[in-house]
């Protein structure tokens, strides 16, 4: 990594520890962290979600977050106290 991409990197990891962050300090890091990625696999799978969010519809992170998707729609419409589950 070039050193002023890691003292960058490395601002956005302070401003994470100081919790004075936001979504973009998020995926601005995990973008700069994709390159050197090699070998973490769970990692470089989020990093390239964060990135290419509107081409990405496979893989672990898909899988999961669809899969926390149902969850909270069964929850919601089926497990609800607003809803019996009578009426469905």
């Amino acid at each position: 990594m070039r050193a002023n991409e890691k003292v960058k990197a490395q601002r956005v990891v302070e401003k994470i520890e100081r919790g004075a962050f936001d979504d973009n300090d998020i995926d601005n890091l995990f973008m700069k962290l994709r390159a050197y990625s090699r070998g973490y696999h769970v990692f470089r799978e989020v990093a390239d979600f964060v990135a290419h969010p509107d081409a990405r519809d496979q893989g672990l992170t898909n899988e999961s977050l669809e899969a926390f998707s149902l969850i909270m729609r069964y929850f919601t419409e089926y497990l609800s106290p607003n809803v019996p589950l009578e009426t469905v």
